[in-house]
Formats: C-alpha cells, structure tokens, sequence
C-alpha cells in the first residue's frame, strides 16, 4: 500500500484533506485564471476579494502538486448545480471546497467527494432544524438535554448532510429532510449513508475538526472512507508584476 498522501489517493475509499487560515495564505493572483481574476474585481470589499483570491490560488497549488502540472495551467470548471471540477479527461479527479470567514478546506479523492465546514449555529435553531431534518433525526435532536448538546449536535448534523448532497452534486437543491445522515457517532469513526435519491446507492460520511470552533464533515461514494493529509503546496512563485 502506498504511504504518501498524493499517491494514495489512487486508492478507492481515500479522500485527502487540507486545511488552512485564510490568514496566512497569501493574496496572490498570479496563477488565477482570467475568468477567476474577472470574478474577484467584481467583489465590492476588498476582504472579500482577497479571500476568493486567497482560496482560489491555494486550492490551485494543491492540485497541481497532486497532478504535476503548473497551477496556473489547470483548468477548474463548475457544473449546473456550481459543482466544482477539473477539466482534463486524462487526469480523472474529484475535489470539493468548504470555507468559512476564517478558514477553508478541501477534498479530494478518485470518487465523488463532498466537503462542508460551519462554525455558526442558526439563532432559531427549532426552526430551522424542522426544516432540515429527517424525521429520525428530529426525534434524535429533541432527546437532547441541554441547549449545549443541541448546538453542538445541529452544527455536527449540517455538516454531515452538506457534505454529502455537495457529494452527489445536487447540493440544497436535494430537499435536506430527504437525506438521513444522522447526528454522528462521537469518536468521529465513517458511517454509511444511503443515498436520497437512490437508496441503493451507497455513501460514508466522516465528522472532524476543523479549527478551535469550527465543525467539519467529509463524504465519499462507496462503504469506505479513509482520510489522509494532504501535504502543504509550494508557494507561490514571485512575478515581476501583479
């Protein structure tokens, strides 16, 4: 079995996953593409823009060390439902991106793979949790003695069910009640899900940590996940002019 993050991800049932703070990526637009650098001049606060252009560039550099080639020669792509991709037949891969203010995260695996990360919790958190539960998960979340659990377990649920309908690729166009994918167990060990759409169709969901305060879910295709760190990209390469 191969030991190193990129090569494994060859491997059906692993997914890697990177981390980072907005805070110390760099603010780089050098290997953006045009249509990216377009996008981020329409930002109306800078702190925005920064960030798109911040995410942007490390996502970029992290697929390119996992497929060898330039950052700035990748062509990502995003399908009807905003479903991001790679546009290469030769190299096939899926990733999947989560952010919040502070921090972003990505997946990425040779399967359908979805992310989500959240650090927030709804103020009317009954309200909300009608509309986006299962009934079994209603009936779980209610038993739930203290505001304390519930906050903790509506964010862990969220999560859990984002990641898997970015997943499959529908996102929140998929009715959120129709996907059970539960409170999670506490160790953080994978769980199979069935799939709202085709219940024969199989998908794992793993919760983890992402930060201090913030909650982060992980979801593959298939009975197995295993998530292994993707190593740190290489900088940036300095240009004459931005």
């Amino acid at each position: 079995m191969r030991t190193d993050p990129i090569g494994r991800l060859r491997e059906r049932g692993t997914v890697g996953v990177a981390q980072a703070a907005f805070a110390d990526l760099p603010v780089d637009a050098s290997d953006l593409s045009a249509d990216e650098r377009a996008r981020a001049g329409r930002f109306v606060f800078g702190t925005d823009r920064d960030r798109f252009i911040a995410g942007r560039a490390w996502v970029r550099r992290h697929m390119a060390a996992i497929l060898g080639r330039p950052a700035r020669a990748l062509r990502l792509i995003a399908d009807a439902h905003g479903k991001p991709g790679l546009d290469d037949p030769d190299r096939p891969i899926a990733f999947n991106v989560s952010h919040t203010r502070q921090r972003i995260t990505l997946a990425v695996a040779r399967d359908p793979v979805g992310i989500d990360i959240e650090n927030r919790v709804p103020d009317d958190l009954d309200g909300v949790a009608d509309l986006v539960m299962s009934p079994s998960e209603r009936t779980a979340f209610a038993a739930l003695a203290t505001d304390r659990l519930r906050r903790a377990a509506f964010v862990r649920l969220w999560t859990r069910k984002e990641a898997l309908l970015k997943a499959i690729g529908t996102g929140l166009l998929t009715e959120p009640r129709t996907a059970t994918v539960g409170l999670g167990p506490p160790d953080d060990t994978p769980e199979t899900v069935a799939d709202p759409h085709v219940p024969a169709r199989a998908w794992t969901v793993r919760s983890f940590r992402a930060g201090a305060d913030t909650v982060g879910a992980v979801a593959l295709a298939g009975t197995a996940l295993t998530v292994v760190g993707l190593p740190v990209p290489a900088a940036p390469e300095p240009t004459a002019s931005r």
